[in-house]
C-alpha cells in the first residue's frame, strides 16, 4: 500500500519563473532581525513574493504551508493598515517567519512535529484575530484553509503572552497571594503554570531560532570585514612579492571506495552527484521545459508511454510503486543550494533529471547530462551548503560533489511504502 503526502499543483500568478527560494529565505532572515517594527509597501510585496514561492516548496508538508497561509493573511491586514497596524501582528509574522526557516534549514522532516507546532501558531492566529476584531478590516476567517487537520480552537490553551499580556498575567499571580488565609484555588494555579510553561515554550523556540540568525549574520558580517580589511591593505602595497599573497589551508585528499558520480550542468557551473540517485534522464522540449519551471514541478505522467509499464523506466526506489500511484505523483523542482550555484532553476535547461533516496524524490532542470558516470576515487572535504568537496576521478580529473540527500529532504516529495 502506498503512502503519499501531496497536494494540488501549485502556480507563482503571472510570475513566468519561480522566484529563488535561497532569496525569499534571506529576506524572511533580514525580516526577522529587523528593528523597525512597520513595514513598507515595498517590504511588504517582498514578503509576499517570498511566502508565494516557499509556500511551493513546501506545497507536501502541510503544516508548513497552513504556517505561511495564515503569514500571509496577517501581512494583508498589515498592508490595509500601514503604520496603524498593531504590534502583535508584526510579532506574530516574525514568529511564523522564524518556524518557517527553521524548518527549512533542518534536515530533519518529523510530520508530527510539524503538527504540534502548527497547533501552536493556529491557536496564536486566531488570539490575533480576537485582539484586533474590534478595528477595521479585521483578518479573514482562515480555519478551513489553514487547518491541515481542521483543529478546534477550543481543544488548545490559550497564550497568556497574546491574551492578557504579562501585567495583567502578573496581576492574577499576585492576586492568588493577597490573603493567604482564604482558600487558594488551586485550579487557577494550575492552569497558570500551564500558560507560562507553554509562553516560554514558545519564547524559546522563537527566541532560539532569532538568536541563531543573529550569529549567523554576525559571522557573516565579521567574515565580510575581514575580507574587505585584507583588499584594503593590499590597495596600500605595491607589488607585494609572492610569498605574502593569502594562501587557503584545503582538507587533506584521501582515498575513498570507487563511487560512480555523473556531471551535471546548471547554468555554467558544474556539479557531481552520485550515480545511484538518479533515477531518470530525459530530454525535454523548450515549451516543456517552460511549463515546469513556470509550475515549478514536474508530473510523472508525462513519462508514461502507450503500452508501456511507467514504473519499469525508473531506477531505484521509483520503480517499486506500482504505476496507478506513479501516475498520480507530482514532483517539486529541487535546487542545490552552495556559494556560486544557481539560485534559480535553469531557465535554458534541456535536460530532466529525476532524483530519489529511500523515500525522498525530486526532479532538477540541467542544461547538459554526462553521458556515463565518472568514477571518483579520492575526496578532498570542503563544505559549502550542498557542495561537499571536490571529488578526483582516476586521472586527477576535479570533480565538484553535491550531497543529493539534504537538497531532497529539504524541498522534494516523500512517499512511504507500507509493507
Amino acid at each position: 500500500m502506498l503512502f503519499l503526502i501531496n497536494s494540488s499543483t501549485p502556480t507563482n500568478g503571472d510570475s513566468n519563473l519561480p522566484l529563488s527560494i535561497n532569496e525569499s529565505i534571506q529576506r524572511l532572515k533580514a525580516e526577522i532581525i529587523a528593528q523597525d517594527w512597520s513595514l513598507s509597501i515595498k517590504r511588504i510585496e517582498l514578503l509576499d513574493d517570498s511566502f508565494t514561492c516557499l509556500r511551493n516548496r513546501f506545497k507536501n508538508r502541510k503544516a508548513a504551508k497552513a504556517i505561511l497561509t495564515m503569514a500571509a493573511s496577517v501581512l494583508a491586514f498589515v498592508k490595509q493598515r500601514g503604520d496603524d497596524s498593531p504590534a502583535v501582528s508584526i510579532d506574530f509574522l516574525k514568529e511564523c517567519m522564524a518556524h518557517i526557516v527553521s524548518l527549512y534549514e533542518s534536515d530533519d522532516f518529523d510530520p508530527e512535529k510539524e503538527e504540534e507546532l502548527f497547533k501552536g501558531v493556529y491557536h496564536r492566529f486566531n488570539l490575533l484575530k480576537k485582539q484586533i476584531s474590534h478595528q477595521p478590516e479585521p483578518l479573514q476567517e482562515e480555519t478551513e484553509q489553514s487547518s491541515p487537520n481542521a483543529a478546534s480552537p477550543e481543544d488548545l490553551m490559550e497564550d497568556p503572552l497574546l491574551l492578557d499580556g504579562l501585567d495583567q498575567l502578573k496581576e492574577r499571580v499576585i492576586a492568588l497571594h493577597k490573603d493567604p488565609d482564604d482558600k487558594v484555588n488551586y485550579s487557577e494555579v494550575e492552569q497558570l503554570v500551564r500558560d507560562l510553561q507553554m509562553s516560554l515554550s514558545r519564547a524559546e523556540s522563537v527566541g532560539g531560532t532569532i538568536k541563531h540568525l543573529v550569529n549567523e549574520l554576525m559571522t557573516m558580517k565579521e567574515a565580510v570585514e575581514k575580507q574587505v580589511g585584507s583588499v584594503r591593505q593590499s590597495l596600500t602595497k605595491e607589488d607585494p612579492p609572492a610569498t605574502q599573497t593569502e594562501t587557503k589551508t584545503h582538507a587533506t585528499v584521501k582515498s575513498c571506495p570507487p563511487t560512480p558520480v555523473r556531471h551535471l550542468v546548471l547554468e555554467d557551473y558544474s556539479i557531481y552527484i552520485q550515480e545511484k540517485a538518479i533515477a531518470l534522464i530525459r530530454d525535454i522540449p523548450p515549451e516543456r521545459c517552460r511549463a515546469y519551471l513556470q509550475q515549478s514541478c514536474v508530473p510523472l505522467k508525462d513519462f508514461k508511454k502507450r503500452f508501456r509499464s511507467l514504473s519499469r523506466i525508473f531506477q531505484g526506489p521509483l520503480a517499486a510503486i506500482p504505476d496507478r500511484n506513479l501516475k498520480k505523483i507530482i514532483l517539486p523542482l529541487v535546487i542545490p543550494r552552495g556559494n556560486g550555484l544557481p539560485e534559480i532553476p535553469d531557465i535554458n535547461g534541456n535536460k530532466l533529471v529525476i532524483l530519489s533516496n529511500d523515500h525522498w524524490t525530486g526532479a532538477i532542470i540541467c542544461s547538459a547530462v554526462g553521458g556515463e558516470p565518472v568514477i571518483m576515487n579520492k575526496f578532498q572535504n570542503d563544505k559549502n551548503g550542498d557542495l561537499v568537496g571536490t571529488g578526483f576521478s582516476e586521472i586527477g580529473q576535479r570533480l565538484p560533489i553535491v550531497n543529493i540527500i539534504p537538497v531532497l529532504r529539504r524541498e522534494g516529495f516523500l512517499t512511504m511504502v507500507e509493507k
